[in-house]
């Protein structure tokens, strides 16, 4: 038994169709299991990312944030956590 429901072959297939996606099995149909990975790599990639340097220019572009270690620990600058 798996989520109460009996443990199929063809529920082995769809999880190896899935790529091992393991909460597979606690979505009923398609759309909602597509759903999860398409949400999950949206939060990524709206996420700011953060690169930690000890070079003093500011060379942040493309999203992506560059801060100076020693800044960051003097608290001269601050995480923007959304």
């Amino acid at each position: 038994m798996l989520n109460n429901r009996p443990f199929t072959e063809n529920m082995f297939y769809d999880y190896l169709k899935w790529g091992g996606f393991p909460l597979r099995f606690d979505y009923i149909d398609e759309t909602t299991t597509r759903k999860y990975p398409e949400n999950l790599y949206e939060s990524i990639v709206a996420s700011p990312k953060y690169v930690f340097l000890l070079d003093k220019p500011d060379m942040s572009q493309n999203g992506i944030i560059h801060l100076n270690i020693p800044d960051f620990l003097l608290r001269r600058k601050d995480l923007i956590l959304t």
